[in-house]
């Protein structure tokens, strides 16, 4: 994934069928490490800061 700010953001994903309904599905995506997740949470942080 490219991000305008951050750049590369590399993900994993895991993807889950729900049972009786194979018309919904859901994806999780993860940081791949800690970098990117300190990436991805300083972003947030600056557009969000804590009250």
């Amino acid at each position: 994934l490219k991000h305008p700010e951050l750049g590369d953001i590399e993900l994993e994903y895991s993807g889950f069928a729900v049972d009786g309904r194979p018309d919904l599905s859901l994806t999780v995506y993860n940081p791949v490490d800690s970098a990117v997740a300190d990436r991805i949470r300083a972003l947030a942080l600056a557009r969000h800061p804590k009250e």
